[in-house]
C-alpha cells in the first residue's frame, strides 16, 4: 500500500493479469427467478476472460468530497458543482 501524497488516501497496487469476470448462467437464472436482476446486472453475464495489461494503483476506500476537492485545489481544477460535505463519499 502506497500513501498518495496530494490527498492522503491510501492506494493499493493491482498487478497486470488476467481473470474470470462475470455471473455464470445459472447464478443469473436464481438472480431472475428471485427478483435480484437490476439494470446494472446486464453486463454481469455471461463469465468472460478480462485483462489488465498495465498494473495500477488504485484508492482502497471511496474518495470522499474533501478529498476531491484538495485534489482539484492543487491542480487548479474547479470543485464539483453539487455541494458535498467533506466527509461523504463521491
Amino acid at each position: 500500500m502506497k500513501v498518495n501524497p496530494q490527498g492522503g488516501e491510501t492506494c493499493v497496487w493491482v498487478p497486470a493479469g488476467t481473470f474470470q469476470m462475470g455471473c455464470s448462467s445459472g447464478d443469473m437464472d436464481y438472480r431472475r427467478d428471485h427478483g435480484l436482476v437490476s439494470k446494472r446486472d446486464d453486463g454481469e453475464a455471461p463469465v468472460h476472460t478480462v485483462t489488465i495489461t498495465r498494473g495500477f494503483r488504485l484508492g482502497r476506500t471511496p474518495i470522499t468530497a474533501g478529498a476531491y476537492k484538495r485534489f482539484a485545489a492543487a491542480k487548479s481544477l474547479p470543485a464539483s458543482s453539487r455541494s458535498h460535505q467533506s466527509g461523504l463519499a463521491i
